[in-house]
């Protein structure tokens, strides 16, 4: 890799953050580590990066996914994932710009990961799609004719704060009651299956648990997918959009959600034209957001619409 054009790419998530090394589209390497928990270690985590990687390659900019609201405009976070909320109103590429001088190209997770799976994954042969990070929250990704769709002020995609259940469980967000990530997401999952079962579970031993039948896990799945089918169906009445792409850590449970989605989606969707629309899991799992990331920066953001 000796002195070759790379681009530094990096999704963070609220529990981990992946970063990557990318040439001529190929991951040479990779690393999964802890999210930093404070704004200093996230700009050091990512000086060190480059550091790192810059000693044998030319480094041509950095692609990086942050979970929240970004400004594009300004070049700001608005409102991170709470776990995250050191980056608000932080103008995070100009700071990075400033240490690393080369160019920093930022948007949300989601959307890096809606990028690599539709050029690279298993959206490849698609058009448009909706994509949804099932992670820590649940984020999305608008992809539309070869763009993401970012909206006006850069917000568009946030399916997670759709509204399920009136009156119910206060989100995260710390506003609104009801929002889908409340009952679909790993901390949701993971805080359900306790209440359950009266002890912590990962959501390996979840997953490894459904393989195993086990009723009350089942019976939660079944249910949760069951709400993030009324809120696929509020994205397709708005949309209308034929495929919808789960990914993050959750799409690991396709077969145990896919029927009742599908079943949400038949009862909040007022036309039968939805129940059939192609629901596909993602190809890439972890390596979506990096090779979205690499494609936000070699575009230099121009993949964003």
């Amino acid at each position: 890799m000796q002195n070759k054009n790379a681009f530094i790419c990096i999704d963070v998530g609220g529990t981990y953050i992946k970063s990557g090394i990318v040439i001529d589209g190929t991951i040479k390497e990779k690393h999964i580590d802890k999210s930093p928990c404070n704004l200093d270690d996230f700009i050091s985590f990512i000086h060190k990066t480059y550091q790192d990687y810059s000693k044998n390659l030319n480094i041509i900019s950095v692609g990086l996914g942050i979970p929240g609201i970004f400004n594009h405009k300004e070049n700001i976070m608005k409102y991170a994932t709470p776990s995250l909320s050191y980056l608000n109103e932080v103008p995070i590429k100009k700071e990075l710009e400033k240490i690393l001088l080369i160019p920093v190209f930022i948007t949300n997770d989601a959307n890096i990961v809606t990028i690599g799976e539709m050029k690279f994954g298993i959206g490849t042969k698609l058009d448009s799609a909706v994509c949804l990070t099932l992670g820590t929250g649940i984020g999305g990704g608008i992809y539309y004719k070869g763009k993401i769709l970012i909206g006006d002020k850069g917000f568009a995609g946030e399916p997670g704060h759709i509204n399920v259940k009136d009156n119910d469980r206060i989100c995260s967000c710390g506003i609104r009651k009801g929002c889908i990530e409340n009952y679909f997401s790993i901390s949701s999952i993971t805080g359900d299956v306790e209440k359950i079962k009266g002890k912590h579970y990962s959501m390996l031993d979840i997953l490894h648990l459904a393989k195993d039948n086990d009723i009350d896990i089942i019976n939660l799945l079944e249910n949760s997918a069951y709400l993030l089918g009324k809120a696929v169906a509020s994205i397709l009445l708005t949309l209308d959009i034929e495929t919808i792409i789960l990914a993050g850590g959750l799409s690991r449970f396709y077969d145990f959600i896919i029927q009742d989605i599908r079943k949400g989606i038949s009862d909040y969707a007022y036309t039968a034209d939805y129940t059939e629309i192609d629901i596909l899991k993602s190809s890439l799992l972890e390596d979506a957001g990096i090779l979205g990331a690499y494609l936000l920066a070699k575009t230099e953001g121009k993949i964003l619409f």
